[in-house]
């Protein structure tokens, strides 16, 4: 019904009875978008909030209040909005969700809540751009570095190598340096691979199966569901 009645009033086919206060908020929403457009993340906040107690926000726009908050380093706030949208956002654009994901494990990461971080990062690599994965790797690396899952940790910090030596990007050589050191840290502490007597090749059998090979903006009067 709010939904109905917000495109109603779209199209002029329904006259709100207070005509002054519903032009007011979608000004204050499309100021908001612009500010949050234009990375002013501390003014569109605070539009955002406003609008967000008077009216019901759909859950884009409250998770782009968890975006502001993570620009604001309110990691819990964060860590509150994105949590709650982001199984409301599976309809969006994959990049666009790649940044609600990033952002909630960086929020989660900062309070050094490793383990609610590590799906967020993997949902991220589902996603976002290839050149994108050599960081997403590397602070899921250091998730896993932290817990002390020291081989899930390199292997995440070697496909982070991989994906850094392939695509270019600022700082992509202090980075390499970096996972290289670490990488080289991680081998050291972990237990040198027992001596494996190889199996005669030429008496494997190999099955035939095997060797076989395979900022979208919504209309504003749908962001706002105006209470009745």
């Amino acid at each position: 019904m709010k939904y109905l009645f917000a495109i109603l009033i779209a199209v002029g086919l329904v006259v709100p009875t207070s005509l002054s206060a519903q032009i007011s908020a979608s000004e204050q929403l499309g100021m908001a978008i612009e500010y949050f457009q234009s990375q002013k993340y501390h003014e569109a906040l605070l539009l955002f909030q406003r609008l967000d107690k008077q009216y019901q926000l759909n859950p884009r726009y409250r998770a782009y209040i968890g975006v502001c908050y993570y620009y604001e380093y309110e990691y819990q706030l964060a860590c509150k909005y994105l949590d709650e949208n982001i199984p409301l956002l599976d309809g969006f654009a994959p990049h666009e969700r790649s940044i609600y994901y990033m952002l909630n494990a960086e929020s989660h990461f900062n309070l050094n809540q490793y383990n609610v971080a590590i799906p967020y990062y993997e949902q991220t690599l589902g996603v976002c751009y290839a050149r994108e994965k050599g960081d997403v790797l590397f602070k899921l690396g250091s998730c896993y570095m932290l817990l002390d899952s020291l081989p899930k940790a390199l292997d995440c910090f070697e496909q982070s190598l991989d994906n850094y030596k392939q695509n270019a990007g600022p700082n992509r050589e202090q980075r390499m340096a970096q996972l290289e050191t670490m990488i080289k840290g991680i081998k050291r502490q972990l237990p040198a691979p027992p001596d494996i007597e190889l199996p005669d090749t030429a008496a494997l059998q190999i099955p035939d199966s095997l060797l076989q090979i395979p900022v979208d903006t919504t209309e504003q009067s749908e962001i706002i569901y105006f209470d009745q």
